[in-house]
């Protein structure tokens, strides 16, 4: 049977077969061979056969069956062929036809290992998926009838690719999102046995790897330019395999500078001339247009594709590093470009996997290479300079490539200027400023192992806290655009801002001192509350965290923590215009008893790892809750960053009795929150109680009753991130879960949340990565309460705890058992009554003072609040003064008021037995200047 063979070579010059004119190197190195081409034959001719038989496809192995999601499956052919080398897909050649469950094709090509024809794929899809493998040696065809493999799923993410969201950002095949982060360690790595696992478990993910003379190339002077060292190819094996275990992308170089660089180039080490075998069929320019050398060097590219081409670890195709050190003359654009332009296209069109390009010039050369960087798919630019002024340059020609080219952009390397190691700070700041200018990819260290040295255990440290910075950021959901920043003179300041998330990094160019009272001033944010959490970056702590307005202008200025060096900065919009912001805190034993142990699983029963469980507190992360404090209901937003990942959260409202917390507790407000939720006598006895145990002893100094209102629920994702939109309409007993101790959901149970488990690369919550899995989540009904969508707060003044409980789905031990977690102890909201409204009868402007003033009818027993805000359809928040005797009020803030730029606007309500009445009329818009005139 005869098949097209896509994917497979065909030379673009004559045939090689007949190319050789004379015995010399070439034969000599097929002398060599003997025994193999004599074994190579033998196999191919069964007794009594021509020399030209056909090929024959005997038994074909696969390993494994089943196989993960993107992770490798290789078959194992025997394949009995005439060939004189198997590394000329003219002479044989091997590939396969993977048919996916949806019917798709993927055609992939074999490779001779040494020992074994092997085909190498790795499957996207799950499910079942068949192949038929083909074999061609110029005298016919052979092929297996139809194998079958299963594909599971697997905790891998895939391939890297350019994001389909935003093209200056990466993601995985999966359409998870990626950002690199790592080291060039470009050969010898057995001199750095721990690099593999210190990447991993310094939160690194990327790796520039080479493939030159003195470690591993492919073609050498001993194999020649037509046959392929498999020593060397087998060190590549190992290589990509510990890539896989530790979840790195490898930069895989096909081409070195170095190996291209002949006699009459002004750098040293001609190693074109010395060690590359493609000498024998022209001088190193030649190299670039000879059609010869162009033939073998696409049969050398196809089985780097074959070999290699299936692993996730290739994150990059990096087709020439440093291109203008190549030939035979300096920066020689005008041979370079055109093979740059074919190597590139070999890899795009011949790479069923579709692994990324990249490739680049020197820090010497004009590093602008605007014709290079139009077609490879992640242009790069190398720099190499010493002291504080790295990062202005790294971040200057990081923003030059965002501005150019609508793709992801790297420092591909990095250095100090005269081949010295690396200090600490040098690392530090170059990955810092790559990062905060846009970098797809952190700036990437070169080390050497010799004058440029390798990362030292506190560098690794320093890359760690930088990942932790950026863990569970979707850079390329984020729609993140350069921010315009303004601040001091001695300052440098980067960042990126999307909608909702951005990052600032502050460096101080003359460091030393502590600067304290510092400020930044910021563009573009959208209106709303701002949650600015600073970041030590040189101890990777977090910072108290500052809540900031953003006016309608988009532009404020903030005060940045004291620091020396350098700070950094998360940005999350938390909240709308008129919200109260509060950040929650942690708390102790809140409606449980006491001591009660924390849970350590997540909602699939993963145990965390021992060391997570050893660290994690609720100190560190970061929960804020935007909330209306004058709606029909308690109505908000959560969003939260660094909880236990792949957890379960109940939302609850927890009143406040005056017994416990004196003046600052609400008895009304608990006892409302209890009838509609449920009861915990504190005192004597502590435990869940009823109605009638509360009416009978509410009275009695000797019991404190504590109401509670579980609401409402989240899951946290991988990273420990969430946002919960949340209206508080039902009332709930627990949360179930669909893995652990399941029961039916009843009739009145909320409907089933799915959550999708996972964890991959590095999160120090888990010792391994997780196979993802469903888990659903739903919440039993609290019975003898409203109906779920039918709970009513009565109108009031509420005055409660808004707190978080960890949900233990009725385990024990390390399952937990419902502690506290986090919670904010002021929390103040009002359900309106029927309290009329106040009416504004006038407003004016004292004059000659900047000041506003206004009164209202008057309400019989009412105190009164007034609300401001900068638009004519604010929704009152935080009162700018509350419990008003009188109906009038002057605002002579001169910091508010004084701008003459912008509108105010003015909201009163009336407070009559702790009922807060609906918003009068806005009154304005007022302009300052006009009125004091």
């Amino acid at each position: 049977m005869t098949v097209a063979r896509h994917f497979r070579f065909v030379s673009k010059s004559a045939n090689l077969r007949n190319s050789r004119t004379k015995m010399s190197d070439q034969q000599a190195r097929l002398c060599k061979h003997t025994v193999f081409v004599f074994i190579a034959f033998m196999m191919a001719l069964p007794v009594g056969s021509a020399l030209l038989a056909q090929p024959n496809i005997g038994n074909v192995t696969i390993n494994p069956n089943p196989v993960g999601r993107y992770e490798k499956m290789e078959l194992t052919v025997d394949l009995t062929a005439s060939y004189a080398n198997p590394f000329d897909p003219e002479d044989v050649d091997l590939w396969a036809v993977f048919t996916s469950p949806s019917s798709v094709d993927w055609h992939v090509n074999g490779f001779w290992d040494g020992t074994h024809w092997k085909i190498r794929f790795a499957a996207r899809d799950t499910g079942s998926w068949n192949y038929t493998v083909y074999g061609d040696d110029g005298t016919g065809q052979d092929s297996t009838n139809p194998g079958t493999f299963i594909c599971q799923p697997s905790a891998q993410r895939g391939w890297l690719r350019l994001s389909m969201a935003d093209p200056r950002y990466l993601q995985h095949d999966d359409g998870t999102s990626f950002l690199g982060i790592g080291q060039c360690r470009c050969w010898d790595l057995g001199a750095v046995p721990d690099i593999f696992s210190d990447i991993q478990a310094h939160g690194m993910n990327i790796l520039v790897y080479w493939m030159p003379s003195w470690d591993n190339m492919l073609v050498t002077l001993d194999t020649g330019y037509d046959f392929y060292d498999m020593h060397h190819a087998a060190s590549i094996d190992t290589v990509v395999e510990k890539c896989e275990q530790h979840d790195i992308y490898l930069v895989l170089t096909i081409w070195n500078h170095d190996e291209l660089r002949g006699a009459g180039h002004p750098w040293p080490r001609k190693y074109f001339d010395d060690f590359n075998p493609f000498h024998d069929l022209s001088d190193a320019t030649g190299f670039m247009s000879d059609s010869t050398s162009w033939a073998y060097q696409e049969r050398l590219y196809r089985y780097i594709i074959a070999r290699w081409g299936y692993s996730r670890a290739i994150g990059l195709w990096q087709t020439i590093c440093e291109i203008d050190g190549t030939t035979n003359f300096y920066n020689n654009d005008a041979a370079t470009d055109p093979w740059h332009s074919g190597i590139n296209d070999f890899f795009k069109n011949n790479d069923p996997f579709g692994h990324p390009t990249t490739a680049s010039k020197s820090a010497g050369s004009i590093w602008n290479w605007s014709y290079g960087f139009s077609i490879m798919d992640l242009p790069q630019v190398h720099v190499y300079e010493d002291g504080v002024g790295i990062s202005n340059t790294i971040a200057s020609q990081t923003r030059i490539l965002w501005d150019s080219h609508e793709k992801p952009s790297f420092i591909g390397e990095f250095g100090a200027q005269l081949g010295t190691a690396p200090t600490t700070k040098h690392f530090h700041d170059g990955i810092w400023a790559g990062l905060a200018a846009g970098g797809a990819i952190a700036p990437l260290d070169w080390n050497d192992g010799g004058d440029w040295g390798d990362l030292t255990p506190e560098m690794y440290d320093h890359g760690k806290y930088l990942a932790d910075f950026v863990f569970g950021l979707p850079f390329d959901q984020l729609g993140l655009e350069a921010c315009s920043l303004s601040m001091a003179e001695e300052f440098e300041a980067w960042g990126m801002l999307g909608d909702e998330l951005g990052f600032l990094w502050i460096q101080d160019t003359s460091p030393g001192e502590v600067n304290s009272g510092a400020t930044i001033g910021l563009s573009g944010l959208s209106l709303g509350q701002w949650s600015f959490d600073w970041y030590d970056t040189w101890t990777g702590k977090c910072l108290p965290e500052q809540m900031v307005e953003s006016p309608s202008d988009g532009f404020i200025t903030v005060t940045i923590p004291d620091f020396t060096n350098d700070i950094a900065c998360r940005l999350a919009e938390v909240g709308g215009i008129g919200q109260k912001v509060v950040p929650l805190s942690p708390i102790g034993d809140v409606t449980t008893w006491p001591d009660t142990p924390y849970r350590w699983k997540d909602i699939a029963d993963h145990i965390y790892a021992q060391a997570y469980q050893d660290s994690f507190s609720y100190d560190q992360p970061r929960v804020m809750v935007a909330y209306n404090s004058y709606d029909s209901t308690f109505t908000g937003r959560l969003t939260a960053f660094g909880l236990k990942p792949n957890f379960a959260y109940q939302m609850k409202l927890v009143g406040k009795p005056t017994k416990q917390w004196g003046d600052d507790g609400c008895d009304q407000s608990n006892e409302y929150i209890g009838y509609e939720g449920r009861w915990w006598r504190e005192q004597p006895n502590p435990g869940n109680t009823d109605d009638a145990d509360y009416e009978a002893h509410k009275d009695d100094s000797t019991y404190i009753f504590v109401g509670y209102l579980l609401f409402d629920y989240f899951a946290t994702d991988e990273y420990g991130m969430a946002e919960k939109e949340f209206a508080l309409e039902s009332s709930y007993h627990v949360l179930w879960n669909t893995v652990i101790n399941s029961r039916p959901p009843g009739p009145h149970d909320s409907s089933i949340s799915t959550h999708w488990v996972t964890a991959w690369g590095y999160n120090p919550a888990y010792d391994t990565t997780l196979t993802p899995g469903e888990v659903g989540l739903y919440a039993e009904w609290e019975p003898g309460r409203d109906l779920p969508g039918e709970v009513v707060l009565p109108p009031w003044m509420y005055n409660v705890q808004l707190i978080l409980t960890e949900e233990s789905f009725h385990q024990s031990g390390l399952g937990g058992y419902w502690a506290g977690a986090m919670g904010c102890d002021t929390t103040f909201f009002s359900i309106p009554g029927t309290v009329e409204a106040p009416k504004v009868t006038s407003i004016s402007s004292a004059v000659g003072a900047i000041q506003i003033q206004f009164q209202w009818t008057p309400i019989s027993d009412a105190r009164y609040n007034v609300y401001r805000g900068t638009n004519p359809s604010f929704t009152p928040g935080t009162p700018l003064a509350k419990d008003l005797a009188d109906p009038n009020y002057t605002d002579g803030d001169p910091g508010i008021v004084g701008d003459p730029n912008v509108n105010y606007y003015y909201a009163v309500t009336a407070v009559v037995g702790g009922i807060e009445s609906s918003p009068s009329d806005c009154v304005g818009e007022f302009d300052i200047e006009m009125l004091s005139e």
